[in-house]
């Protein structure tokens, strides 16, 4: 049994009807690497079974009652793996079209909070679809945010693929389950937790409030020009969400270009580059509905603040950056410059306050009493009037592996996700990266995106500008 912590719980506080806080990803594949040359449900099912130790997913959460407390995860002694397992056959013709319209009802419903928070699913029948040879499968986990972050995500991934097409199955599996504590256990637990966090809280909050009130001042560390501006800029995604639909696509770019489009701004990083790719195309898209703002978008995005050697498989331990997005420029190895720029300082300034240290600030936040809050500020539409750090934009990068991964022997061809959105950020980019693909997919509302496809074509243009500046 573990008890999860404010940055953990946080997720849950503000896991709504219209933003449920989970997550897709995954991956198609072609079984014609594996043994039999062909993709079976039941396969699946035994392969994801004889992986599951060790892993976080057979456990399920359990709250104190009336929120007196921080809820637990528990071993569920009702696990059952087949109501976690599905198979979707897809209809004719099996397109892009047809398959990402069946990830978008995917990822619109919210998982079932009475059992462990994670779903997957078997999607086949997907036709010739470009680039990828005839006869694949896809797979999609759907998984909760208050279980995986970045960086746990990419364990999962791990622990749920080989590097080899025939490689052994792990050991037995020895789990056992646990015995559900009782609500009044947990309420004679409260008071002491509660005494302990508040000791706990107060030494790290005093070790860190200073940096913290610096870090989150007005504007964040937003720059573009060189002059620090005194208020974040709104967009159309900087609004209540007010729907569980999604939409999302995205690009695949080429790799080994995106690392030589680094070398066109000393210092610069990959992530810088995908940056200024982000900001070429918010500007394009914004600036084709006459609605750019003057001043430069603020961005948010997630920092890791895990330690390298760390064996948890589960939880977040995740800070927050904020910087410059130079939309008000149009050229772009401008762009780029400034990006380097901004990135640099937001980083220092991270580095200044320690990412590990604002984690553990937001561990100790009682977040257990703010759901019934959000659910009222919601009903009550008062989110649209609380400050805003970011322009509505979230921009976050977890590289992935270089080597081809393998699910019972099947190659994964290309990877896929769609991530949560929540109140004031209704846009949220997601980069990654596999074998010699740097992926950028994106994901907003009908409302906020009607037309994602145009999104996408930006997203395009903005690489092909960049790439042709040089």
């Amino acid at each position: 049994m573990k008890q999860l912590d404010g940055g953990d719980d946080i997720w849950f506080a503000i896991d709504t009807e219209t933003t449920p806080m989970h997550l897709l990803t995954g991956g198609i594949y072609d079984p014609s690497t594996s043994e039999s040359g062909r993709v079976d449900f039941g396969e699946v099912r035994e392969f994801i079974r004889q992986r599951l130790a060790g892993l976080p997913l057979r456990q399920k959460l359990v709250t104190p009652p009336w929120n007196s407390d921080f809820p637990y995860w528990v071993e569920d002694e009702d696990f059952d793996l087949d109501r976690h397992l599905h198979h979707i056959e897809l209809p004719p013709p099996g397109d892009w079209d047809t398959f990402r319209a069946a990830l978008r009802e995917i990822a619109e419903v919210p998982l079932d909070h009475s059992r462990p928070l994670w779903d997957v699913y078997l999607l086949t029948g997907l036709g010739q679809l470009d680039g990828l040879p005839e006869g694949c499968f896809a797979l999609a986990q759907k998984l909760h945010h208050a279980q995986f972050d970045g960086t746990n995500l990419m364990r999962l991934m791990g622990r749920l693929h080989t590097l080899d097409p025939a490689a052994e199955p792990p050991p037995r599996d020895d789990w056992s389950p646990e015995r559900t504590p009782s609500g009044l256990e947990m309420l004679l637990r409260a008071p002491f937790n509660r005494a302990r966090r508040v000791f706990d809280g107060a030494r790290v909050w005093g070790r860190n409030a200073p940096r913290l009130v610096q870090m989150l001042g007005p504007g964040g560390d937003s720059e573009s020009s060189g002059e620090k501006s005194a208020s974040v800029p709104a967009t159309r995604f900087a609004h209540p969400i007010g729907t569980r639909e999604r939409v999302f696509d995205g690009v695949t770019l080429p790799l080994s270009e995106v690392l030589e489009l680094r070398r066109q701004v000393e210092g610069a990083t990959v992530n810088d580059v995908a940056l200024a790719i982000c900001s070429g195309a918010l500007r394009r898209y914004l600036n084709e509905h006459r609605e750019l703002p003057e001043e430069p978008l603020v961005m948010g995005s997630p920092v890791s603040a895990h330690e390298p050697d760390e064996e948890d498989s589960s939880g977040n331990r995740i800070s927050m950056m904020f910087a410059a997005l130079p939309t008000d420029v149009n050229d772009p190895l401008e762009r780029l410059r400034l990006v380097r720029k901004a990135t640099k300082r937001s980083k220092t300034t991270t580095e200044e306050v320690g990412a590990g240290n604002v984690a553990d600030v937001l561990g100790t936040i009682p977040t257990y009493l703010l759901g019934p809050l959000i659910e009222q500020a919601v009903h009550f539409g008062l989110t649209e009037y609380l400050p805003q750090l970011m322009s509505g934009v979230s921009i976050t990068n977890v590289p992935g592996p270089r080597k081809p991964m393998y699910f019972n022997g099947a190659r994964m061809m290309k990877g896929l996700s769609c991530t949560f959105l929540f109140d004031g950020v209704g846009m949220i980019i997601a980069i990654s990266s596999y074998c010699d693909d740097f992926i950028i997919h994106f994901t907003s509302t009908p409302k906020m995106l009607p037309d994602p496809e145009f999104f996408t074509e930006c997203l395009q243009a903005s690489y092909n500008e960049l790439r042709d500046a040089g």
